[in-house]
Protein backbone atom coordinates (compact mmCIF):
# COMPACT_ATOMS: atom_id res chain seq x y z
CA UNK A 1 0.00 0.00 0.00
CA UNK A 2 1.37 3.40 -0.82
CA UNK A 3 1.74 6.17 1.76
CA UNK A 4 -1.23 8.21 0.53
CA UNK A 5 -3.60 5.28 0.83
CA UNK A 6 -2.31 4.46 4.33
CA UNK A 7 -2.91 8.05 5.45
CA UNK A 8 -6.40 7.98 3.99
CA UNK A 9 -7.20 4.73 5.82
CA UNK A 10 -5.98 6.19 9.13
CA UNK A 11 -8.02 9.35 8.55
CA UNK A 12 -11.16 7.39 7.71
CA UNK A 13 -10.73 5.13 10.74
CA UNK A 14 -10.49 8.16 13.03
CA UNK A 15 -13.58 9.67 11.39
CA UNK A 16 -15.41 6.38 11.93
CA UNK A 17 -14.44 6.35 15.61
CA UNK A 18 -15.69 9.93 16.02
CA UNK A 19 -18.95 9.05 14.31
CA UNK A 20 -19.43 6.00 16.53
CA UNK A 21 -18.88 8.19 19.60
CA UNK A 22 -21.45 10.71 18.39
CA UNK A 23 -23.96 7.94 17.69
CA UNK A 24 -23.46 6.55 21.20
CA UNK A 25 -24.02 10.02 22.70
CA UNK A 26 -27.20 10.45 20.68
CA UNK A 27 -28.46 7.00 21.70
CA UNK A 28 -27.89 7.91 25.36
CA UNK A 29 -29.71 11.21 24.90
CA UNK A 30 -32.63 9.46 23.19
CA UNK A 31 -32.85 7.03 26.11
CA UNK A 32 -32.82 9.89 28.64
CA UNK A 33 -35.53 11.77 26.75
CA UNK A 34 -37.62 8.63 26.41
CA UNK A 35 -37.46 8.04 30.17
CA UNK A 36 -38.34 11.66 30.85
CA UNK A 37 -41.25 11.44 28.42
CA UNK A 38 -42.53 8.28 30.11
CA UNK A 39 -42.40 9.98 33.50
CA UNK A 40 -44.24 13.01 32.19
CA UNK A 41 -46.90 10.82 30.59
CA UNK A 42 -47.40 8.93 33.84
CA UNK A 43 -47.70 12.14 35.86
CA UNK A 44 -50.09 13.62 33.31
CA UNK A 45 -52.25 10.50 33.38
CA UNK A 46 -52.54 10.72 37.16
CA UNK A 47 -53.36 14.41 37.05
CA UNK A 48 -56.02 13.98 34.37
CA UNK A 49 -57.73 11.18 36.24
CA UNK A 50 -57.69 12.81 39.64
CA UNK A 51 -57.21 16.52 39.13
CA UNK A 52 -55.40 16.58 42.48
CA UNK A 53 -51.60 16.85 42.33
CA UNK A 54 -51.17 15.76 45.96
CA UNK A 55 -53.24 12.63 45.38
CA UNK A 56 -51.24 11.87 42.23
CA UNK A 57 -47.97 12.27 44.12
CA UNK A 58 -49.19 9.90 46.84
CA UNK A 59 -50.16 7.30 44.26
CA UNK A 60 -46.76 7.56 42.57
CA UNK A 61 -45.04 7.19 45.95
CA UNK A 62 -47.10 4.07 46.64
CA UNK A 63 -46.13 2.61 43.28
CA UNK A 64 -42.45 3.32 43.98
CA UNK A 65 -42.73 1.62 47.38
CA UNK A 66 -44.29 -1.43 45.76
CA UNK A 67 -41.50 -1.57 43.21
CA UNK A 68 -38.92 -1.29 46.00
CA UNK A 69 -40.59 -4.21 47.81
CA UNK A 70 -40.46 -6.31 44.64
CA UNK A 71 -36.79 -5.51 44.13
CA UNK A 72 -36.06 -6.45 47.76
CA UNK A 73 -37.82 -9.80 47.27
CA UNK A 74 -35.84 -10.47 44.09
CA UNK A 75 -32.57 -9.75 45.86
CA UNK A 76 -33.20 -12.42 48.52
Amino acid sequence: MNEGVKERVVFLESELDLSKGKIKEQENRISELSNENNQNNLAEAFLKNNGNPLEAKLKINNIVREIDKCIALLNR
